[in-house]
């Protein structure tokens, strides 16, 4: 009778592993998936903020630079 009993127990305890070890390996699965989501989604938001940052100061340098605003700012720096 124990031994069908510890047989019987032993089974249980191995399918609740195998069960565990499942989850736990999808659980795993899952988090490294949404990871590798979550840098992707990272890099392409630096992407979207680096571009335009780089044409604005782009653009702010050919205005610093630009004929005009040097004249004006030539101007004020003698009228003051």
């Amino acid at each position: 009778m124990r031994s069908k009993v510890s047989t019987k127990h032993f089974r249980w305890s191995l399918s609740w592993l195998r069960q565990t070890a499942e989850q736990m390996r999808e659980e795993v699965t899952a988090r490294k998936q949404a990871q590798e989501e979550l840098k992707t989604l990272n890099e392409t938001l630096e992407q979207q903020v680096t571009e335009p940052t780089r044409d604005l100061e782009h653009s702010s340098e050919m205005l610093r630079s630009s004929p005009a605003v040097v004249y004006t700012r030539n101007l004020l720096k003698t009228s003051l």
